[in-house]
């Protein structure tokens, strides 16, 4: 009987192990993973707002620098408890399997590991609520039971804990947010929570002493949800979708960007300002604050600069589409949040092309009423020879001869990236016949625009090889 003990330990082991992963859902409604998500940005406030007072005074203890010298780097205390109570509640809620990717990871996040891995001890931490949206929304038992479930290895969250931290330290607490956002495999933002630790009070402009978190889904289906929670007076979102001009006169648009001073969000932004005769231009700090503010109001335009990431706009590009509005990229592509697709060997990526989950391409947003000045300042973009040669070059070809306007948005793989020289040049064959393959370009003029399509002629650029 010896032989068959290490069978049976194992066997008994593996019982074990089962009944313990049991405990946790393994499949659930894309709602009760949302309503777990603003109950965990909720928490993620309360541990900001408790470091607040040591900001009093323009105070910064704590806070160290991801790169030297640079203040938008900034990280404080307040980030990595706010991260470990986040994960932590999700961890005990939904178990191991749930893949999690925060910012203040000590890894690249790309496995779900560093900070956003399984605490041994979580005794003391409380389950999340999975009822907060049936409760918004009035859904009756019946209905929460007809919502699809879905596994949740089909969704991966990101988490920043955070956004804003420069903005913290300074003490402009009201740019501050705690974003967890939940996108599919395919890379759609199907979901968000952005918790607002410090909201304005509609009537005077203070700040509230209560926390509030906005929520969005989509649905394929049917109308998506958007609301805020607990409902808070002068935090609402208004239904910008259906907000119009019933004058015939042409509204105020509003520009929101920050104080960068690079020179192609620059003319983005000039852009954006001629493309509405009565403009307004609003700097604001953070990228939650401005994407939140699109979202909660009509003919709103936000260009975000180029060190944004998928944390960053997972949760809020879902809040903006839940409104009618639009997120991409600053040549009018959709933003791909899928943390598979951007480590090369994709079609978009050359084997050396590594970009993390950076927004590289740069960030467009824009609620209904903006789609002419979003439209005009992409178009813009694909036209800018400079603009196309910084941010695509590495892709296109640095040889490449950029001289009219590029349809690059529609030169894309299926994950969203723009085609790589290296991908192309392998998979056209080109090293057997002895050519190299300087670059390409995707000239508009050779360009189709349709409603449900779009196709585009790529001309490539040979170099005979001796």
């Amino acid at each position: 009987m010896a032989p068959f003990v290490p069978r049976i330990l194992f066997h008994l082991f593996a019982a074990m192990s089962s009944s313990s992963v049991d405990q946790h859902p393994t499949d659930i409604p894309l709602s009760s993973l949302l309503s777990a998500c603003v109950d965990a940005s909720l928490r993620g406030c309360s541990v900001i707002q408790s470091y607040a007072p040591s900001l009093a005074g323009g105070g910064t203890d704590g806070a160290l620098h991801k790169e030297a010298n640079n203040p938008k780097s900034v990280v404080t205390a307040a980030d990595i408890e706010a991260q470990k109570v986040i994960v932590d509640a999700l961890r005990k809620t939904f178990g191991p399997k749930l893949r999690i990717i925060g910012e203040e990871d000590d890894d690249d996040g790309g496995d779900g590991a560093g900070s956003s891995a399984v605490d041994e001890d979580d005794s003391d931490v409380e389950l999340l609520r999975m009822d907060i949206l049936a409760a918004c929304t009035g859904n009756d038992h019946e209905e929460r039971e007809e919502e699809e479930t879905v596994p949740l290895s089909d969704y991966v969250l990101y988490v920043d804990p955070l956004d804003g931290t420069r903005e913290f330290v300074e003490g402009r607490v009201e740019n501050v947010a705690c974003l967890i956002g939940i996108a599919s495999n395919d890379g759609r933002a199907v979901a968000g929570a952005v918790g607002v630790p410090f909201p304005k009070n509609g009537d005077d402009g203070a700040a509230a002493k209560e926390a509030c978190t906005y929520y969005a889904m989509l649905s394929d289906s049917g109308p998506s949800t958007f609301g805020v929670y607990p409902p808070t007076t002068g935090n609402e979102i208004e239904d910008t979708e259906n907000s119009g001009n019933d004058c015939g006169t042409e509204p105020t648009l509003t520009v929101l960007t920050g104080d960068s001073t690079n020179p192609i969000l620059r003319r983005a932004t000039d852009v954006a300002l001629a493309s509405f005769s009565d403009t307004n231009h609003v700097i604001i700090g953070g990228t939650a604050a401005k994407l939140v503010e699109t979202a909660r109001r009509p003919n709103t335009i936000s260009i975000l600069h180029f060190k944004t990431c998928l944390w960053d706009t997972c949760s809020t590009d879902a809040l903006l589409h839940a409104q009618g509005g639009r997120v991409t990229d600053l040549f009018g592509s959709s933003l791909s949040h899928s943390p598979d697709s951007r480590r090369g060997g994709g079609a978009g990526k050359g084997a050396d092309i590594d970009i993390g989950f950076t927004n590289v391409w740069g960030v467009v947003a824009s609620s209904p009423g903006a789609g002419k000045a979003h439209d005009e300042l992409c178009r813009a973009m694909r036209a800018d020879p400079e603009a196309i040669r910084t941010i695509l070059g590495r892709w296109m070809g640095e040889e490449s001869v950029i001289a009219e306007p590029q349809a690059i948005d529609v030169a894309r793989d299926l994950d969203g990236a723009p085609l790589s020289r290296e991908w192309l040049e392998e998979h056209l064959e080109s090293r057997a016949s002895g050519c190299r393959l300087k670059g390409y370009t995707v000239p508009e003029v050779a360009c189709v625009r349709m409603m449900m399509s779009t196709g585009c002629r790529i001309v490539l650029d040979w170099n005979d090889e001796e």
